[in-house]
């Protein structure tokens, strides 16, 4: 037991100065964003059955291709990996190749194809074995197949794909110096295009040139990726509309630099004093646990007793050692939750909406919603746009923050007014 207490105060040490990591480091713009792999058919190696072609020329990606050449209206495909796993398909006869996953890992795998011959009766077409060796556990599930179908369009995938605030900050930044040294819009994204080493990068940016050489307009050309966030799009359609597109371009930089400034320090001012608090409680869980055991055993020699506050601590520290699995239990799950709101931004979002309605917190928050309004206010008018139209963009800036604050949608201008510094003439 002694030695499974210090191996859990080491580990629990080293958990805690995990977020000290990237401490002091630069952060590193890359432009790798969520994609989605397409499988093909190439035919390269195959498995000829006639009437039934399966193409195993990518089982290291993780996935076979069937091309059936039948007449049957419907067909049942059956995939045996190790252990005798079984999975079964029912598929609609299609002249596209269908695709299926090798979820079983490395190994050998039968496929066996059945044609409906009437109701519920099939008969057996072909039957064969492969031998999968994957490039990567998980490539088998990175590819659309017949248990999750998606595409590039799918809700999720576009979510994904949304540019972070430091690929919004090099983007807007660089077009912007494009634009003021008098080159145009479409040139600019040539320029970049080629600078561009990513391939996802370079894929979105030749997305935005084609839109360009068709519409003309930057605007529609950035929507259509669908990569870039709702404030963004539209101060560049107002850019676009007032002739003030190099202006509008420098601001939004300035905008997402002032985003990722009060993120960065909101994530400092709360990891040190989280770390600094998890190490004292080691430390005050070691001197219960182990020091204080000593100065009892002193007393005991001495023929005296502890009393008092010490005999408390005594006490405590004799109850956290009877508790031991329970505390760990209890500290590790609070360090997965911890982790878990860190890491995944759906609940890092809620936590921070459900912490920003407590107390001081809530002041903080307004403090901050104002500040937005008043830089969507100022880049707004900078941008060209006129007061009534200023004034709906900063009243729909306003309304999201309220969103992320409150989880609903403000009631009023007046709310908007009192809690979250809304001023406008009420004359307009």
């Amino acid at each position: 037991m002694k030695y499974v207490i210090k191996i859990i105060l080491i580990v629990t040490c080293l958990i805690i100065m995990l977020p000290f990591g990237g401490c002091g480091r630069k952060k590193q713009v890359t432009a790798q964003k969520a994609g989605v792999l397409k499988p093909e058919a190439p035919g390269k190696e195959v498995l000829d059955h006639g009437e039934a072609v399966v193409d195993i020329s990518n089982v290291a990606q993780g996935y076979v291709a069937l091309r059936y050449k039948g007449s049957a209206k419907k067909i049942s495909v059956e995939v045996i990996g190790k252990n005798n796993k079984v999975y079964k398909y029912f598929i609609e006869r299609t002249k596209e190749p269908t695709y299926f996953p090798l979820t079983s890992g490395n190994g050998t795998y039968q496929i066996s194809v059945y044609e409906n011959v009437q109701d519920d009766e099939y008969s057996v077409l072909m039957m064969d074995s492969f031998e999968v060796k994957l490039k990567s556990k998980f490539l088998p599930f990175l590819y659309p197949n017949q248990y999750v179908e998606f595409t590039s369009k799918t809700k999720a995938v576009k979510e994904a794909k949304k540019l972070s605030n430091e690929e919004l900050i090099t983007f807007c930044g660089q077009m912007a110096l494009i634009l003021k040294s008098g080159i145009s819009s479409l040139e600019g994204i040539y320029i970049m295009e080629d600078g561009d080493v990513q391939t996802e990068g370079r894929e979105i940016l030749k997305e935005i040139r084609k839109e360009l050489e068709m519409c003309g307009m930057l605007y529609p050309a950035m929507e259509k990726t669908g990569v870039f966030p709702e404030y963004a799009l539209h101060m560049t359609e107002i850019g676009e509309q007032t002739g003030r597109l190099d202006e509008t371009m420098e601001a939004l930089a300035a905008y997402y630099q002032r985003e990722e400034e009060i993120l960065d320090a909101v994530k400092s001012a709360v990891t040190y004093p989280v770390a600094m608090l998890g190490m004292l409680l080691v430390i005050v869980a070691v001197l219960f646990i182990k020091v204080m055991p000593v100065f009892e055993q002193v007393y005991m020699q001495l023929g005296q007793e502890m009393t008092g506050v010490a005999r408390q601590l005594l006490n405590i520290g004799d109850w956290m050692r009877q508790s031991a699995i329970v505390l760990v239990v209890l500290a590790v799950v609070i360090l997965i939750i911890v982790f878990f709101v860190i890491f995944y931004k759906k609940a890092r979002i809620e936590f921070i909406s459900k912490i920003q309605t407590i107390g001081f917190m809530k002041k903080i928050a307004w403090k901050r919603a104002r500040t937005r309004f008043a830089g969507g206010m100022a880049m707004a008018l900078k941008s060209g746009i006129d007061m009534d139209e200023s004034l709906k963009e900063a009243v729909i800036k306003g309304a999201v923050q309220c969103y992320s604050v409150e989880g609903r949608y403000p009631e009023s201008l007046s709310y908007m007014e009192k809690h979250y510094g809304l001023e406008y003439d009420k004359d307009i």
